[in-house]
Formats: C-alpha cells, structure tokens, sequence
C-alpha cells in the first residue's frame, strides 16, 4: 500500500498468479467524441487478466487517458504489459500492486507519453488483483478499500461544437434524470462556448448543475476572461482552465474569478494533489484511476481531500466496463453527498462490454454487489470489438 494513505490495509488472498494475459478493444462512440483537444471516432483499451493458480480470474483494463494514443497507443500498452508480465508470475495477489509499482517506475519516469501508459497499467494490474481478492474472499472490491456500496449520483458528459445539438443532448439527458451536466468547451472560440452555455441553460432551466472542461486550452489571462463571460450561466465548477503543470497560473485563475475551479490534469499523483492544495490552486479536485496509477493512489488523495474539506470528484478516463466499475468502486470511499461523479460515461461508448451494461438509471448509478468487481464480459461484445492485439504469459 502506498506509505502516505491513511486508510486500513485491504484483506489479503494468498492465492498465486499463475497466468497473466491481454487482449486489445476497439469500441466506437455512439457519436464523435469532442474536447478542447480534438476529436475521436473510437476508444481503445486493453483488458487484463490475472489468472491464479485456484482458477480464479481478476479483470482489468488499461486505457490512455481521454482519447491519446488510439491504435498506436494500444499497442503500446501490449508491448509494455509483455515485457513486464513475468514479473508477475508466482506472486500472491497482495503483492501486484506495489511489483507494479516498482516495476513499472522507470518507465513512467521516462518520458510524459511513457508516464501516461505506465500508470495506465498500474490501475489495470491493481484493479485486477483487487477483483481476484474479492472473489477469493466473497466480498466486493469497494469492500476492499473500507467502503460500503450505495448509489451514486453520476453527471452526463455533452461534447459538441453545435449549440442546438448541444441543448438537444442535454435537455435529453435532464430527461432522463440526471441533475448535473458536464460541458466539454471548444476552447479557444469563445463565442462558440458562450453560445453553447447559452443554448444549453436555455433548455435545461435554472436549477440543472452546469460545470465545463476546458482540458488547459487556455492561457492564465483567456482563462479569467472566459470566466467572466461564462459564469453568469451559474456553473458549479470549472475544471482545469489552464495546464495542469501551471500551478501559479490555476491559482491566479482561481484568485481572480467567482466560479470554482476544479484540478484535473494537475493530479497525477497523491504529491500533485498535495502541490496543488499547498498552491490553493483548486476548490475541487478531480481524481482519475488511470491518471494517477491505481485504486491505491486513488484513495489516499480521496482521503486527502476529504482532510482538508474539499470536494473530490471521481471520473472514468473513458474506459470501458471493466475500468469504469472499478473506478465505481473507488468513489464508493469518496464522501456521500458530494459533487457527482464522472462515472456515466458508458453512455458515450456503442458497448461497454459487459454481459450487464453499468449505466446510470435517473441519474444514479449502482454499484454491483458481487464479489469483486461484481461484473461480467459480454463475450459477443468481445468478439465483436475485439482487435488482433493480444497475448499472455504463464508459469
């Protein structure tokens, strides 16, 4: 466990990896994905297995965040997870997370892009030995991690550079029960983001919670006068209007406009949490398993949050089943009542693989209840999206 998170120790499996294997997805979004950072017809993950010797299976997935990479990077991830599998092989469960960690350090000290995939792996390889653990233990992972499962209030995400369509998606998403929408922004056209701001308040009314993503398009000055603008829409947040290596600059922002300003790409890692709360940079702090390295990461910069009194939102990275309901999992340990999550993203995606679709219901999703990560693949969807990336190692 990472030495700086003051939650109690996971029950343990004794149980040994004796297999250890990969296989590359390619899933279409139902319509073309759309941030500040450009655009993409389809996501590609790579799900893991960890095999124990007692025949049991834990699931992971590992998926560059956002949309980076795509074909190129898929293979990637493969190439990394085939050199460093047989590390893996003979451990107990309760030892993958920190062999992962350690094996997968100087790799992710290498380069940005290299970081990106390592940590992406750690959250695939961690998840799948916490769902391995569960199911040797007949508990759920959000058990694992000290949580109890409840339903969570989760926000729709509408990325479009049309007002109308962006008032149609959101008045349907409304529609079906959520309270809480998040708008990707165009970024540098202004007028293009005011005028979805505009569209989109106009049709949901005065009470629907309004938070945009600028994914760092902006400059520290673009940023407050964006701001300016936009914040007569009452939005809830805005989440990282400058880079996230820019600490002064999001402090600055945040010093300079009324609206709250969320941390997202300026938190990869529980230091980076502390760096920007040491900075007063953010008034939430937005938490992704597969930015930060891992389900472990994950809860101590929960628990730091959680601390200092600041809200934490937990977000997908747009992956698919697996790694959406681990990351689930994670925000069951997160403070109820707070801010929702970004965990309907499943939406956005044709399948998210799974026999039982992890979609929200009014607004709320639930948590599965079985063992580990509660969930099954849909081996037809794994057939269908399936690419010729793949391979495994055993003992």
């Amino acid at each position: 466990m990472h030495g700086e998170a003051s939650h109690k120790r996971a029950p343990q499996a004794s149980t040994l990896v004796a297999k250890v294997e990969w296989r590359g997805m390619r899933v279409p979004f139902r319509r073309r994905y759309v941030t500040a950072q450009g655009q993409a017809a389809a996501r590609y993950s790579l799900l893991v297995s960890l095999h124990t010797q007692d025949g049991i299976t834990g699931l992971g997935e590992a998926a560059e965040i956002e949309t980076a990479g795509g074909a190129a990077g898929l293979r990637g991830l493969a190439a990394l997870l085939r050199e460093c599998a047989p590390r893996f092989l003979g451990l107990p469960l309760a030892e993958v997370p920190a062999v992962a960690r350690a094996t997968l350090a100087p790799v992710a000290s290498a380069t940005l892009e290299n970081e990106a995939a390592a940590k992406a792996l750690r959250f695939a390889l961690e998840t799948a030995s916490y769902n391995a653990t569960g199911k040797a233990l007949g508990r759920p992972l959000a058990a694992l991690l000290g949580a109890e499962p409840r339903p969570l209030a989760v926000n729709a995400l509408i990325g479009s550079e049309s007002p109308p369509e962006a008032a149609r998606l959101a008045a349907e998403a409304v529609a079906q029960g959520f309270r809480s929408l998040k708008l990707k922004l165009a970024g540098h056209d202004r007028d293009l983001d005011v005028a979805i701001l505009e569209a989109v308040r106009s049709a949901v009314g005065p009470t629907v919670k309004l938070r945009v993503d600028a994914n760092q398009a902006w400059s520290v000055g673009e940023a407050i006068e964006a701001i300016a603008l936009l914040q007569r829409f009452q939005l809830e947040y805005v989440e990282q209007p400058v880079a996230g290596a820019d600490l002064l600059g999001l402090a600055q922002v945040r010093r300079s406009v009324s609206v709250p300003i969320a941390a997202d790409e300026a938190v990869g890692s529980l230091a980076d949490a502390r760096l920007v709360l040491q900075a007063a940079a953010a008034d939430v702090l937005v938490v992704k398993a597969a930015r930060v390295g891992g389900l472990v990461e994950s809860l101590a910069i929960l628990r730091l949050a959680e601390e200092r009194g600041l809200p934490a939102v937990v977000t997908s990275s747009l992956e698919t089943g697996i790694g959406l309901a681990a990351s689930l999992h994670l925000a069951m340990a997160g403070r109820p009542g707070g801010p929702a999550s970004g965990l309907a993203t499943g939406l956005l995606l044709e399948s998210d693989l799974l026999a039982q679709p992890l979609l929200p219901v009014a607004g709320l999703l639930t948590v599965p209840r079985g063992p580990g990560l509660g969930v099954a693949l849909d081996e037809a969807a794994l057939a269908r999206y399936g690419t010729d990336v793949g391979g495994a190692v055993a003992a």
